[in-house]
C-alpha cells in the first residue's frame, strides 16, 4: 500500500496540471494516474476492478466528485468508515535559516503530550477495579 502510495505521489507531481501548463497529454496522464490510484487504495473498488475491469469501475461507480476528495485523501479531512478520528495538528514554532529550508535540512524535536488512556480513561485503574487510597 506505502508503495502504491509513492508511486502515485511520484506520478501526480510529475504530470499535475500546475507543473504542465498548457499540456494536454500531462493533463489526461494525471488523470489516468488518479483514477488508477483510485482504484487500487480502495479494496472493493479493486476488487470490482480485478472482477470486470474497467467498464466495471465505469458501472459501478467511483470516481473524484470533488476536487477536494483526492486532497482529502492523502492530507486528511476524509476518513474510512470505523477509522479513528484524526488528533488535532501540534503546532511548535522552530527558527530555521532560509538556507536550512532551501537544502531541506531536517531537525528533531521531542514534544510530550498529555492523553487519555483507552484502558483506564485517565484514572489510572483498570477498568473493573479498584484503585487503593
Amino acid at each position: 500500500e506505502t508503495d502504491i502510495k509513492r508511486a502515485y505521489r511520484k506520478l501526480a507531481l510529475k504530470y499535475h496540471p500546475d507543473k504542465n501548463p498548457g499540456d494536454e497529454a500531462a493533463a489526461d496522464k494525471f488523470k489516468q494516474v488518479s483514477a488508477a490510484y483510485e482504484c487500487l487504495s480502495d479494496e472493493s473498488k479493486r476488487k470490482l476492478y480485478d472482477q470486470y475491469g474497467k467498464k466495471g469501475m465505469e458501472e459501478g461507480g467511483g470516481g473524484f466528485h470533488d476536487a477536494s476528495d483526492i486532497f482529502s485523501m492523502f492530507f486528511g479531512g476524509g476518513r474510512r468508515d470505523g477509522a479513528p478520528p484524526k488528533p488535532k495538528d501540534i503546532v511548535h514554532e522552530l527558527a530555521v535559516s532560509l538556507e536550512d529550508m532551501y537544502n531541506g535540512k531536517s531537525k528533531k524535536i521531542a514534544v510530550s503530550r498529555d492523553r487519555l488512556c483507552t484502558g483506564c480513561t485517565g484514572t489510572g485503574v483498570k477498568n473493573g477495579a479498584k484503585k487503593n487510597s
